[in-house]
């Protein structure tokens, strides 16, 4: 009986017992589009649009009870609303609707993206990780409403109050009495469109009585459930790694223009208590991330997740009136805003019963207001430079002077020897003697040397004696 239920338990955890979440599921909203012209009146020409959209991705999660190895990894799913052209928008026209309460714009759409992404259940489960899935949201443009030529009592108003609320639930471990059920690298993203736009115009002047006006009250609860690790006596289930992010759209705009002088063709709203402009944007982003609950588990940490809300800038609003009444009269031409901003952060806050080794360390939960950008300062107008001197003219250079002769020395004339001016040799005159007679001169020169030559030996003689001598005596 033993040897049979324990066959039965590893059919269970092989087969049956499991269910893994690998698909997306998309819910697309509806656009809507109206145009009134032509239908003054009692309650006539007005528009209401109120297109729902709540796009859902539920996609790479796995639940398992008493299941084992079967991962979520990998999957994609998005819902692009920018591409579809059924996408949540809302556009209104209204003209040459005057009258009592004619020609009003009420605009309400509703966005609600959701991603259920990255996502690891387990009862009695074991190594059922949820890795490197991807989900993503992007909603629609945002409400469009123009209002013209509607005077009179209560009309060409606009009312636009968009919903929208995105939320992810991705990068999540729950586990009961399980392990080694990862939620690693996921991740969530939601991106909604462009903010509501109204303008009320009049080439005659919206006049009237409370007529032109807008009233913008745009809502935005972005949520990240993020980065969270549940575990009910269970270890070694790390959530690490996740992204969630809201991108909020941008600030609402409103205009009513006024500029109606006399003859003038451009807009204008007049008369009591017309062409105001309200706008209260509700913003409550919420980040409940990287919080761990931990009741007798352990070395279930929570480490490098990500969730940011990013929160839109103050709305915008224009009421000018330049040329004319433009938004003259009791009442009119205001502004009202009242933006309302709540970000809420639970973030790197474990709770534990019971249990340990399982830290919190790394994680980024921001709630983020984008910067208006500084007007760029006027450059400052360059100098002109001087204009450079002339050079002067280089001199002539002079002409050298003619050098001076010199003068002729003064005093004695040189001293020029006197006497018998040498003559000149003359040539040699041959001798006439025989052949075998001497000649004169040289005989002359054979008498001198019979003289030097006795004299030089008397000397070696006298010089060698000398030297022998004094040898003799050393």
């Amino acid at each position: 009986m033993r040897h049979v239920a324990r066959k039965s338990l590893v059919t269970v955890a092989a087969t049956g017992g499991v269910l893994v979440v690998a698909g997306g599921s998309a819910f697309a909203g509806s656009g809507a589009t109206a145009e009134v012209t032509d239908s003054p009146g009692i309650l006539s020409g007005n528009t209401v649009q109120a297109p729902v959209s709540v796009p859902v991705n539920v996609c790479g999660n796995t639940v398992n009870v008493l299941g084992a190895l079967n991962p979520a990894s990998g999957n994609e799913c998005a819902n692009e609303a920018a591409d579809d052209p059924a996408a949540p928008t809302a556009t209104a026209t209204t003209e040459d609707s005057g009258g009592i309460a004619s020609g009003n714009i009420v605009q309400a759409p509703i966005s609600v993206p959701v991603n259920v992404c990255g996502n690891t259940v387990n009862v009695l489960g074991v190594q059922n990780p949820a890795t490197d899935n991807e989900c993503s949201n992007t909603t629609g443009s945002g409400p469009t409403a123009e209002s013209s030529d509607s005077d009179g009592v209560a009309s060409g108003n606009i009312v636009q109050a968009p919903v929208t609320v995105p939320v992810n639930l991705c990068g999540i471990s729950v586990n009961v009495l399980s392990g080694e059920n990862q939620a690693l690298g996921n991740t969530c993203e939601n991106t909604t469109g462009s903010a509501p736009t109204a303008q009320t115009s009049d080439s005659d002047g919206s006049g009237g009585l409370a007529s032109g006006n807008v009233v913008q009250t745009p809502i935005t609860l972005p949520v990240n459930l993020c980065g969270l690790g549940v575990d009910v006596l269970s270890g070694e289930s790390p959530v690490s790694g996740n992204t969630c992010e809201n991108g909020v759209s941008a600030p609402p705009v409103a205009q009513t223009p006024g500029t109606d002088g006399p003859g003038s063709t451009d807009p204008g709203s007049t008369g009591p208590g017309s062409g105001n402009v309200i706008q209260v944007p509700v913003t409550i982003p919420v980040n409940v991330c990287d919080t761990p609950v931990v009741v007798g588990g352990s070395e279930s940490p929570v480490t490098g997740n990500e969730c940011e809300n990013e929160i839109p800038a103050p709305p915008v609003a224009q009421t000018p009136g330049t040329d004319g009444p433009g938004t003259d009269g009791p009442g009119s031409g205001n502004v009202i805003q009242v933006p309302v901003t709540i970000p809420v952060n639970v973030c790197d806050t474990p709770v534990v019963i019971g249990g340990s080794e399982s830290p919190v360390t790394g994680n980024d939960c921001v709630n983020e207001t984008p910067q208006t950008p500084e007007t760029p300062q006027t450059p400052e107008t360059p100098e002109t430079p001087e204009t450079p001197q002339t050079p002067e003219t280089p001199e002539t250079p002079q002409t050298p002077e003619t050098p001076q002769t010199p003068e002729t020395p003064t005093g004695h004339t040189p001293y020029t020897p006197t006497g018998n001016t040498p003559e000149a040799p003359g040539a040699p005159t041959p001798q006439t003697g025989g052949p075998g007679e001497p000649v004169g001169e040289l005989a002359q020169t054979g008498e001198s040397l019979a003289l030097v030559l006795p004299a030089i030996g008397g000397l070696l003689l006298a010089g060698t004696v000398l030297y022998r001598r004094a040898r003799a005596a050393a």
